[in-house]
């Protein structure tokens, strides 16, 4: 997790960056830098009714507390598939390896530890489909602040069907980058064909978005594969489909939110908080049209604000 100093460090040079473009020879292929193949896919829409609590009519009033004094370092959210209006937030390094679902009041409704896990670096948390169709949740081991960490972990597990404290098993995955370590806080899972992403971060220049194409192996690295640049100091992002079915590309860093459009980064300054360091789309699975994401903040009591992306 980055120190508060960095944050602050790099204000003035966020805010210049409105337009990051980036070449037609790093530009994703079809379906994006998601890739094409992987061992994740997602199935029909659900008929079931939209998250509700999190959006009022104008989304940048959605504000929610968290109550929780246990969860004081934010590092990730994602959007319940199962439970609609339910978001898991994680802590980041130092922090119990345990899932916090969070209800649209800001409230903590369940605790899932992992069985025996040990949280070295937790930075992410992303939802998913497995092939069959069952919910999963991707958390991301990738912190590395002094860029020493030759490989990295990405730990699964199945949502819960109850929301309840409860321990759970998970599958492990280690990961490396074919060019050494990298410090990394977003991780991100396609929509339609599951592919991983991880966007590093990078304290001088633009960091870079990496994938991992094909079915990832339990024994030995998995090798990420270099995609685009993308702007340096990212600590979250998601995936999701527009109404139209169209997969669309959003990070945020400390001040910024960053849409992918296919050629370029489009930026605009997102509300302020103490120290944003996760972002989750909402779960619509009537596919109803959605412009805003929830940001998440460091600290005990922090909060969960909805934002409208660029």
């Amino acid at each position: 997790m980055a120190k508060r100093w960095w944050a602050l460090g790099v204000t003035a040079a966020l805010i210049a960056a409105i337009w990051i473009p980036v070449g037609d020879a790093l530009a994703p292929t079809v379906g994006g830098p998601g890739g094409d193949d992987t061992d994740q896919a997602a199935p029909a829409a659900s008929a079931a009714p939209p998250a509700q609590g999190w959006f009022p009519r104008e989304a940048q009033l959605a504000q929610r507390t968290l109550a929780d004094p246990e969860i004081s370092e934010l590092s990730g959210l994602a959007a319940s598939r199962l439970h609609p209006g339910v978001v898991f937030g994680i802590n980041d390094s130092g922090g119990s390896a345990t899932v916090y679902a969070i209800d649209a009041s800001g409230a903590t409704v369940a605790r899932i530890a992992l069985a025996g896990a040990k949280n070295r670096d937790w930075e992410a948390i992303a939802p998913a489909w497995d092939a069959d169709g069952t919910p999963t949740l991707w958390i991301g081991d990738i912190g590395d602040n002094r860029d020493n960490r030759e490989h990295v972990r990405l730990l699964k597990i199945r949502e819960p069907q109850e929301l309840r404290d409860q321990t759970v098993g998970y599958e492990a995955f280690w990961v490396a980058y074919p060019d050494g370590p990298h410090n990394a806080e977003a991780l991100m899972v396609h929509p339609q064909n599951g592919t991983i992403s991880i966007a590093t971060k990078s304290k001088s220049g633009n960091g870079m978005l990496y994938r991992l194409e094909g079915p990832l192996r339990s024994r030995g690295d998995n090798l990420m594969e270099p995609v685009m640049p993308v702007p340096s100091t990212i600590t979250d992002g998601g995936w999701e489909l527009s109404a139209a079915g169209e997969p669309r590309l959003v990070l945020t860093d400390y001040l910024q939110l960053h849409r992918w459009t296919g050629t370029a980064w489009v930026s605009a300054l997102g509300p302020l908080q103490v120290q944003r360091e996760a972002l989750a789309w909402p779960w619509l699975p009537n596919r109803e049209p959605n412009n805003a994401v929830l940001l998440g903040s460091e600290g005990v009591g922090s909060t969960i604000v909805a934002a409208d992306v660029p």
